[in-house]
């Protein structure tokens, strides 16, 4: 039972750090910043705040994936 929650806990790392990374982290700014530019709003403010946002959300989904798999070894450790 530990070894399955630890397996779970690893696949919700994964799925959950990929999410956070790919979607929040890279699709997400590129669709603000072309949305901005179709409609002539874009500014080195967005572009900046974007980027900044970017290294804030690679961030949180690198705690994330650290979080679970540390939860995970603790399960499968203990006995």
């Amino acid at each position: 039972m530990r070894a399955l929650i630890g397996l779970l806990c690893m696949i919700i790392a994964i799925v959950g750090g990929t999410y956070i990374a790919l979607y929040w982290g890279i699709i997400q700014p590129i669709i603000t910043i072309a949305a901005a530019i179709d409609t002539n709003t874009a500014t080195a403010g967005l572009i900046g705040t974007e980027v900044i946002k970017f290294f804030i959300k690679e961030f949180v989904a690198l705690a994330w994936v650290y979080f679970f798999i540390f939860i995970a070894l603790f399960f499968k450790k203990t006995k």
